[in-house]
């Protein structure tokens, strides 16, 4: 009777101990049971509360004393609750099993579920089996096989798992679970599921709270829309889809990738940030960029690079390289568009200062008609008082006869004024003779002869096409010394034209006429086109191929005309040529140097000998290349040159110095071979004895071979 009443006062003081800790059972309607479980390794006591159970009962099984609980059994361990339909405990091996419909909630943050439960109550360490479920925060973790420690708030599986967090499952054969941070640590085939993206690895660390995945190897990233990316290390915000990278990931977008020791972007705004060897490649546009910074927008297909950045134009033998401080590209519709802005914006702030400059005109209008009304009211209040005061008067009139004749000379001018608006009255003015119509002229159409084709006129001179002229007729004399020539220009021939091409010819003209106000649509190419790309180059630009080099201080490169255009000092090398002035096209076709154009102060020097030089200047100067080479250039307005005159051992033998509007020069082997004057040339020949080389430099003269980069390790002056 005592030991009952010692058991039921016990079990009244634990239950108001609990209800004070904040610990709320499910069954509060009566006292909790202790049960002890003694630790034989350190002789420490655990106690288990039984706050409920339908029915209990104890029972020896091989010397060992088991006590059942059986119906909506609910138990109490420190802060950890255990629910379930019954319970085995063993007391001598400090073990409790439960089993069927098992839940355990620890410290009001983890819930776990199973249909099986081991809890080995000294060393607070639960084996659940069987349709396993651990909710700790937004993160659901299912399994057929968890350890959890209790202490250490870790729960581990072994045999597969998956974690559900929200609209992403991550699912792996090994995993370890951290309650108190929220984090996940899988092993073994981590493949992770989400609208937006999905991962393979083979470990991963995970926080269900944070949405953090970080990466510690070998680890493949593909989104909803292709596009992949390959790390062994970073860390990624799944709920702000940011991402930080290291160990050189490689991020790849359709047809553009892009690597670096550390990459950072941002998935929602499409930025990558690359540091440290950074490598970008575009495969369907045949671009490679480096550089140790790199920043591209995967939405706007724009990047730009920095320090020492090199760009890479893919040929198949002749690849173009192209290096400068900062390196710039991006859409041309872009452009455009951003170019428009400007202008609109332009306009807007004209049109602000014309209304102003209105109102301020108007303003002045009105101040001046007030002070003009205000002068004209004056004005006619003195004159009305000088009028009276002269009408006030007395009119003396001395002579009657000096009156009439005063009458009659005024009535004599009035009736010459009647008369001669009478007769402009009756006089009809003669209508102006018809404006004759401007007659239209009609188009000279001209049968280009065959390049290589020659006629002879009456007089017996000769006369060739010229494909540079636009295949007009040119009369051909040979010049005194060899490898020289002389061409000079000739009226246009007159041809015929056949009534049927003249007919189709005036209605063209016709046509045109009549609607000279029509425009004509130009369609701007899609959005993701190949050729809707440019390129910018800022500062120190070299260029660099087997066949071509050169240098300036910008560039700009448009994809769709395939033209690079250099701005400021440059200078371009081809063919043991040095070609400058003041700004330089370089045209290309299928990434090939087909056309060179320079306008203002063209000069090409071409190195001969031990300080000769040919050298040829003109106003402006069109180069064509064949093969890679300069085929023939042509300089154009007040031309100029120095020619270095050989023979067929490749001996010097004397200078030609020359003048004309039109110069044309022809290479050979990559070569300078034969010059050519057109329009009014005139020269001199001086034999090679009677030269003075230093006085053969023409005007501006500069040699700067050390300026270019003679190999893909000069580009940046090494």
């Amino acid at each position: 009777m005592k030991f009952l009443f010692f058991l039921l006062s016990t079990c009244l003081f634990c239950f108001t101990v609990n209800i004070c800790m904040g610990q709320k059972p499910k069954h509060t309607s009566h006292a909790a049971l202790p049960i002890s479980f003694k630790n034989s390794a350190n002789d420490s006591v655990k106690i288990v509360y039984i706050w409920n159970a339908n029915k209990m009962r104890e029972e020896t099984k091989d010397s060992i004393k088991l006590q059942s609980l059986v119906g909506d059994v609910e138990l109490q361990e420190d802060n950890t609750f255990f629910y379930c339909d019954s319970v085995v405990m063993n007391q001598k091996e400090n073990i409790v099993e439960a089993f069927g419909n098992v839940h355990i909630n620890d410290s009001d943050t983890t819930n776990i579920y199973s249909q099986y439960m081991k809890y080995y109550v000294d060393k607070k360490y639960a084996i659940f089996q069987k349709k396993v479920r651990m909710v700790s925060g937004k993160g659901t973790l299912l399994t057929d096989d968890l350890q959890y420690d209790m202490n250490m708030k870790i729960g581990t599986y072994i045999n597969g798992g998956k974690v559900i967090n929200e609209s992403s499952v991550l699912t792996s054969k090994e995993g370890t679970y951290y309650a108190e941070t929220k984090d996940v640590y899988f092993k073994k085939d981590v493949v992770l599921k989400d609208p937006a993206y999905d991962l393979t690895s083979d470990s991963l660390l995970y926080n269900t709270q944070s949405k953090l995945a970080t990466f510690i190897t070998l680890t493949h990233i593909r989104d909803s829309s292709g596009n992949t990316i390959v790390t062994k290390e970073g860390v990624y915000d799944m709920s702000n889809r940011k991402a930080q990278f290291g160990k050189r990931p490689i991020i790849t977008q359709g047809s553009q990738r892009i690597t670096g020791d550390h990459v950072q972007f941002d998935d929602s705004t499409g930025m990558s940030i690359a540091d440290g060897n950074a490598v970008y490649v575009d495969s369907t546009q045949g671009i490679s960029v480096l550089s140790n910074h790199m920043v591209a927008n995967r939405k706007t297909k724009n990047f730009i690079a920095t320090e020492k950045p090199l760009v890479i134009l893919k040929q198949e033998q002749d690849s173009i390289y192209i290096t400068a401080d900062t390196l710039f590209s991006g859409k041309i519709t872009d452009l455009l568009y951003a170019d428009s802005i400007k202008r609109h914006n332009d306009s807007i702030r004209a049109e602000i200062a014309r209304v102003k400059d209105s109102i301020h005109m108007d303003s002045v209008k009105m101040e001046k008609a007030r002070i003009a009304d205000s002068l004209q009211k004056k004005n006619a209040l003195l004159a009305k008082e000088n009028k009276d005061s002269v009408q006030s008067l007395p009119k003396v009139v001395s002579d009657s006869t000096t009156l009439k004749d005063s009458i009659e000379k005024k009535i004599e001018p009035v009736a010459k004024t009647k008369k001669k608006r009478r007769r402009e009255r009756n006089h009809v003015a003669p209508t102006p003779p018809p404006v004759p119509p401007v007659p239209i002229p009609k188009p000279n159409i001209y049968i280009p002869l065959p390049q290589d084709q020659a006629i002879e006129n009456s007089a017996g001179k000769t006369f060739q096409t010229d494909s540079l002229m636009g295949n007009k007729m040119v009369a051909v004399s040979s010049y005194p010394k060899k490898g020289f020539a002389v061409f000079k220009k000739l009226p246009k021939p007159v041809a015929l034209i056949p009534k049927k091409i003249e007919r189709k010819s005036n209605e063209k003209n016709k046509a045109v006429n009549a609607s000279p106000n029509k425009s004509i649509a130009i369609a701007e190419p899609p959005q993701d086109d190949s050729t809707n790309r440019y390129l910018q180059a800022y500062h120190h630009v070299r260029i660099f191929t087997d066949s071509m080099q050169a240098v300036a201080d910008s560039l700009f490169y448009s994809a769709k005309d395939s033209i690079f255009k250099l701005f400021t000092n440059p200078i371009v090398w081809a063919n043991g040529s040095q070609i400058t002035g003041d700004t330089i096209y370089l045209y290309t076709k299928n990434k090939k140097a087909s056309r060179l154009y320079v306008f203002e102060n063209a000069m090409v020097i071409n190195k001969v000998g031990n300080d000769l030089f040919n050298q040829i200047k003109g106003n402006t100067l069109n180069g064509y290349f064949k093969d890679g080479g300069i085929d023939h250039m042509r300089a154009k307005g007040n031309a100029e040159s120095i020619y270095y005159a050989q023979d067929e051992h490749k001996a010097f033998f004397g200078v030609n110095q020359s003048k004309a509007s039109i110069i044309d020069m022809y290479f050979l082997n990559k070569e300078l071979n034969k010059v050519v004057l057109r329009n009014d040339g005139e020269g001199t020949f001086s034999p090679i004895r009677k030269v003075n080389f230093d006085d053969m430099r023409l005007k501006n003269f500069k040699w700067q071979d050390d300026l270019r980069p003679k190999s893909k390790s000069e580009l940046f002056g090494q």
